[in-house]
């Protein structure tokens, strides 16, 4: 991991500290920081054109992937993740937190589909615009999110974590099924991450079945 201060300076810093990296195959981590606020108007295809020409700029055939996080003073940091074969940036995974990755199972999704993140109007969940491989007029979308469940949680608070979860991910679809009206067939992938206390949590496994059973009838 290497820190490089703030965002401005990142085009000359951050090649300087990608030189470093002596280790063939190595997925570099950088931390960066800004003053800006997330709601700044195309904040993050600000940052994207200058992350472009920092990550041009990177000259280390032992980086394999690049992934850099640009801590906001307002609001949860972005993510740029990039492929440093072909110095491109990885779209698709744009402002999902390193550790929520390996859990939303777009590799699986990548494998038939060719997907397009779509904007999202909160940072809770992501949601995908997919064209099949096989079949170019089959198209979907996807949303994928991670809902932290702590082991305190009560059934009626798992119940309520999850049916909002469930709620922004059907309000996302809704809105694109507007501006689209050709597809169907959607899918919602919710990975719960339970969170361990000092308390053990209580619910059975035909518990955690009736309460998202229940939190999908809340949103029917």
């Amino acid at each position: 991991m290497r820190i490089v201060g703030c965002v401005a300076d990142i085009v000359e810093r951050l090649p300087q500290a990608a030189a470093k990296v002596a280790v063939p195959g190595t997925t570099l981590y950088i931390v960066s920081r800004t003053g800006e606020v997330r709601c700044v108007p195309n904040l993050e295809e600000k940052f994207s054109i200058m992350l472009k020409e920092a990550v041009s700029r990177v000259q280390n055939e032992n980086i394999r992937q690049m992934v850099i996080l640009i801590a906001s003073s307002d609001s949860y940091p972005m993510f740029f993740y990039y492929d440093m074969i072909c110095k491109e940036e990885i779209r698709s995974q744009r402002n999902i937190d390193l550790a929520h990755l390996p859990k939303l199972g777009l590799h699986r999704i990548k494998g038939n589909y060719n997907i397009e993140k779509l904007k999202s109007s909160h940072n809770f969940g992501h949601l995908y615009k997919a064209e099949g491989k096989a079949d170019p007029t089959e198209h979907r979308f996807f949303y994928r999110a991670v809902v932290r469940v702590v082991d305190s949680y009560t059934a009626e608070e798992v119940t309520c974590s999850i049916k909002n979860a469930l709620k922004r991910a059907c309000g996302e679809i809704a809105v694109a099924l507007y501006r689209s009206n050709t597809i169907d067939r959607n899918h919602i992938l919710l990975f719960i991450h339970r969170a361990p206390t000092s308390e053990e949590i209580l619910m059975s496994s035909a518990d955690w079945t009736n309460v998202i059973c229940e939190a999908y009838l809340q949103c029917k």
